[in-house]
């Protein structure tokens, strides 16, 4: 199981919607992953914390450096979290 934490600085229930479909243009590293028809998307959580402050909560392990991360600005090393197996 992965969490991801993303932003959307405006529109997030269409940002959500977005990702929650499966017919869309592939953009975001997110879409990528979520184009894999194993990928499942379990919960979704909005919160009004940045993405970067959620990710540092996160008790989980980084294996993709640089996922949803390439224009982070507090240097986290991927916004993509191994957290169970």
């Amino acid at each position: 199981m992965y969490v991801y934490t993303g932003s959307a600085r405006r529109n997030m229930d269409k940002r959500i919607a977005r990702h929650l479909s499966r017919n869309k243009n592939l953009h975001w590293h997110i879409d990528y992953l979520l184009a894999n028809e194993h990928a499942k998307i379990i919960k979704v959580i909005k919160s009004e914390l940045g993405e970067c402050n959620l990710n540092k909560n996160i008790n989980g392990k980084s294996i993709i450096k640089g996922f949803g991360s390439s224009d982070c600005k507090e240097s986290c090393k991927s916004h993509l979290k191994l957290v169970a197996t």
